[in-house]
């Protein structure tokens, strides 16, 4: 009986002890728990900023590229105003030149019109004519030359 007595209390002093220890051990567990719970709600945290960072990154890549795309279109936008702007000056000024070269051949066939002393003036037959009268013309004048020489002194 007396080792029971004895074993009960050293029993029990070793049950104080391994209870102590589990104590200690579920105490050290509940920090471990909490710290982990601390951890793991400090990660969500900063993965949650990390992403809004990133989202502001896309963000801002996606705003640059905006404005980039803006340049762009502004600078596509003048080159085209510019470009449609020579064109229709060149158009113009087609226009006026065009107008200007009806004026002179209504200014050329009124001219054609009114100051042609002959009006077959392009009939072919005339031409042989008149080509003939200046042949005529010419040796007629030779012939005159000819006989109006001064005798030899």
């Amino acid at each position: 009986d007396a080792s029971t007595i004895s074993g009960r209390r050293l029993g029990t002093a070793y049950e104080q002890e391994l209870e102590e220890k589990l104590n200690s051990a579920l105490s050290s567990k509940a920090e471990l728990r909490d710290l982990n719970g601390r951890l793991v709600a400090k990660f969500l945290l900063l993965q949650s900023a990390l992403q809004k960072l990133e989202k502001e990154k896309s963000f801002d890549y996606t705003y640059d590229y905006i404005n980039q795309l803006n340049d762009v279109n502004t600078k596509l936008r003048s080159r085209i105003t510019s470009e449609r702007t020579l064109a229709q000056e060149a158009l113009f000024s087609n226009k006026i030149t065009i107008l200007s070269l009806k004026s002179k051949i209504s200014q050329l066939e009124f001219k054609l019109v009114h100051f042609i002393p002959h009006p077959s003036f392009f009939d072919s037959d005339t031409e042989i004519t008149d080509e003939q009268e200046d042949s005529n013309t010419i040796t007629e004048i030779t012939d005159e030359q000819e006989d109006s020489k001064l005798p030899d002194w």
